[in-house]
């Protein structure tokens, strides 16, 4: 977090740096904090609604721990089991996304996204390219993400001044279930019906703002694993405002999980993304 004001604050005092650009760098910080927010407060509920999990929820060898000891009650010492695995296609970037371009043919869940003004920041979004479903009755509490990333982008700049370049990479899954279909399913965000699936984020968000000085090229690569804490558990969608009847459901059901990936770019050259995520239940 700290490091995230400390991005705002020398935006802010860089005279390189337009109103625009400021703004944008903003967006993206706001974004990624209340990517934050939103996962502790989904990790914390009230006492009230803790304890009823646990009531509902724990046995005769988690019954002797409480929330307040180990976080969550009801998954103490309790067998996870694989789901498998799920993974997007290459989302790409390029100023030429033809097979020739690129040097080969996109795959049915590959991307790419082109490039035609460097100065302009550009916008992918890119939805359900990689998936799993996993099959009724086969998960009790938590559905567990732990996502590996990798991205890879090209920065360069062909004038005689500084600018701005700024790559975003945001990550997120579609939680589909037709328990969601149920009106008392409502998304708290936007107030409105789930209408079968909900869409959230803390899966790995990476963003790079910074001045290029005249002539510069330069490649930002990283290799990373984001583990999602909370996971789709009882206790998200008691915080989401789920009632116990639509909760119960969700894990009834077959549930389907669709990866998204959004990109955003400027004065970027060429740049790969991708991510895979390992499921696990208990």
């Amino acid at each position: 977090m700290k490091k995230l004001l400390a991005i705002a604050v020398a935006l802010l005092s860089s005279s390189l740096v337009s109103a625009q650009e400021i703004s944008e760098a903003k967006s993206e910080i706001r974004k990624e904090r209340l990517e934050l927010v939103r996962e502790i407060r989904n990790s914390r509920s009230s006492e009230k609604t803790k304890k009823q999990a646990a009531a509902e929820t724990v046995d005769s060898v988690s019954a002797s721990v409480t929330d307040e000891e180990v976080g969550e009650a009801a998954s103490f010492n309790k067998n996870a089991k694989f789901f498998g695995t799920a993974s997007t296609g290459v989302v790409l970037i390029s100023s030429d996304c033809t097979p020739a371009g690129l040097g080969f043919e996109l795959g049915p869940d590959d991307r790419c996204l082109t490039i035609t003004d460097p100065a302009i920041t550009t916008i992918g979004i890119y939805n359900d390219i990689g998936r799993i479903t996993m099959p009724a009755r086969k998960a009790d509490n938590v559905i567990y993400a732990i996502a590996n990333h990798t991205t890879s982008a090209i920065l360069s700049n062909s004038t005689a001044a500084n600018v701005s370049g700024f790559i975003s990479y945001s990550p997120t899954v579609t939680f589909e279930s037709t328990a969601l279909n149920d009106p008392a399913a409502i998304d708290p965000i936007t107030g409105l019906p789930m209408n079968g699936s909900y869409t959230t984020g803390g899966f790995g968000t990476k963003s790079i703002t910074k001045t290029l000085t005249p002539g510069l090229f330069e490649v930002e690569t990283l290799s990373y694993t984001r583990a999602n804490t909370s996971g789709f558990s009882r206790r998200l969608w008691e915080a989401l405002g789920l009632p116990q009847s639509v909760i119960n459901e969700i894990y009834r059901n077959p549930i389907t999980i669709r990866l998204n990936v959004t990109v955003r770019a400027r004065r970027v050259q060429d740049a790969t993304f991708f991510f895979s995520t390992r499921f696990l239940a208990n």
